[in-house]
């Protein structure tokens, strides 16, 4: 049916035992945890309704399924997955629908619309107002195979231009983000 805990413990094993996974250092089964999570605290402080909190769930969990086949177009490909295998589960096809547009809305170019796909966003990138920034940002740079130096570069730009989009996730991350930009100018000094 639409057991949102079935789903889960489908996806966990899914990407657990994906051999085409294991290339990425990041983008695996610890980074969709870590996006489900953030999305179970961030919708109900954004006073999303009952039936839209159980839609982001099951987004978040089916939003980075398409990193088994690659990462490029791996929204498209994510979305793709979560229509087959939503349909397997009951889902109808108005929920299914929604859940790719969800999907489809943390490709990195997309402007979210709306403020489920605004904490799609911010649970993508709620790594960068954590104190395990560094850690994340390490199997970032290893995943995309770039010099340390000038992914240190990029990563302070990057953060200088991010905005978290909900008032929760701003509330959350923002000093935290702002400690690890400060931690990383620093760094480029020396």
């Amino acid at each position: 049916m639409k057991d949102i805990l079935s789903i889960y413990f489908y996806i966990k094993k899914k990407l657990e035992n994906s051999p085409e996974l294991r290339k990425f250092e990041y983008h695996g089964w610890m980074h969709t945890k870590s996006h489900y999570d953030t999305v179970c605290y961030l919708a109900p402080m954004e006073r999303c309704n009952d039936k839209d909190i159980r839609l982001l769930k099951i987004s978040s969990l089916f939003h980075d399924t398409g990193y088994i086949r690659g990462s490029e177009n791996h929204e498209y490909r994510s979305a793709v997955i979560a229509r087959k295998d939503l349909q397997s589960f009951g889902f109808s096809d108005g929920d299914i629908d929604q859940v790719c547009r969800l999907i489809v809305s943390t490709m990195f170019h997309n402007r979210p619309v709306g403020i489920l796909e605004e904490i799609m966003r911010d649970a993508d990138f709620e790594y960068l107002g954590r104190d395990y920034y560094p850690y994340v940002a390490e199997l970032l740079r290893k995943e995309k195979n770039i010099e340390y130096a000038v992914w240190k570069v990029e990563q302070i730009a990057f953060m200088k231009k991010h905005q978290f989009l909900t008032s929760s996730a701003m509330i959350i991350f923002d000093n935290q983000k702002a400690i690890n930009l400060r931690i990383l100018e620093e760094q480029i000094k020396y």
